[in-house]
Formats: C-alpha cells, structure tokens, sequence
C-alpha cells in the first residue's frame, strides 16, 4: 500500500471529483446576486411605466384644458382630422389665431403662424372631428395607451339668445 503525503490534501484542484465547499458558495452566492438584480430591475422598469403613465394621463388633460380655454375666449374658424384653428381678441383689441396640428410625432400649439409649443408628444397617431356642437379628439401614443375626449362648443351669442327664450 502506498502512503500519500499529508502536502498532497492541502493542494487546491488536485481532486477533480466534485465541487469544494469554498466554489459552491460562491456560485450559490453569484446566482443569489443575480436573482437579486433582476427582481430590483423588473421592480424598477414597472415603476417606470407607472410613471410615464401618469406623465402622458397629465399631459392629456393639459391639452384638454389648454383648447378648452381657447374655443371659450374664441371661436372655431378650421377644422381638420390633424389641425384645429381658432381665432380670439388679443389684448390689443386684435383677432389672433391659435392653431393646434400635428407636426411629425406631437401636437403643436402655434400663435398667429409663428412659434412652436409641444403640447402632446410621443403621439402615434390623432383624429379630431366636429360633430354639431362637440369636437371628438382621439389620440393613440407611441407606448399604445388611447384617450378619447369630447369638447362641447362654446355657443355663440346668437345661439345663447335663442337657447335662454326656450
């Protein structure tokens, strides 16, 4: 029988029979890591979409009120299923002219012909139609949420008269 050497069991990769305690650890300890970064990763981009969520849901409504505030000091002059001009008096005593159209991916918000307020962005596509006394806006973004809107028409004043003798 031949004897071994006590220098022969302190060598590290001399057994090739299994795995050391010392490397299971650490693959026990590297799979833990990574489990651990994916779940804080797919917390994270959940949290993300919630948040771009709410940030388009209050960018909607910003421009539900900012054309809402428009036709109620003006009047509706232009309608298409991509642009909406209104006219109203400026502080001057002039008429100014509001125009909201689509420019690439957004909608644009420009004051007599000129300048360039993004009010919508990220848009894949819009339909606005008139529809006696309402304007129907819909809107589909680039993330696939849809919102659908309905603006009454402020009435004229000769509408006004008609409807309060009724």
């Amino acid at each position: 029988m031949k004897r071994k050497s006590w220098k022969s069991y302190l060598s590290i990769g001399t057994n090739d029979d299994g795995f050391m305690l010392l490397e299971v650890m650490v693959a026990i300890s590297l799979l833990s890591l990574g489990v651990l970064l994916l779940s804080n990763f797919v917390e994270q981009s959940s949290r993300i979409q919630q948040e771009i969520k709410a940030d388009r849901q209050i960018e909607w409504h910003l421009f539900l009120n900012q054309i809402e505030y428009d036709l109620r000091e003006g009047q509706l002059i232009h309608m298409s299923s991509e642009r909406i001009v209104v006219e109203r008096p400026s502080e001057d005593g002039k008429t100014e002219r509001i125009t909201y159209e689509r420019y690439y991916k957004l909608i644009r918000r420009r004051l007599g012909g000129a300048g360039h307020q993004p009010v919508l962005t990220q848009l894949k596509e819009i339909h606005m139609e008139n529809d006696t006394g309402q304007i129907w806006i819909s809107a589909t973004f680039q993330n696939g949420e849809s919102y659908t809107a309905g603006l009454a028409l402020p009435l004229k004043e000769d509408e006004e008269q008609v409807s309060n003798e009724k």
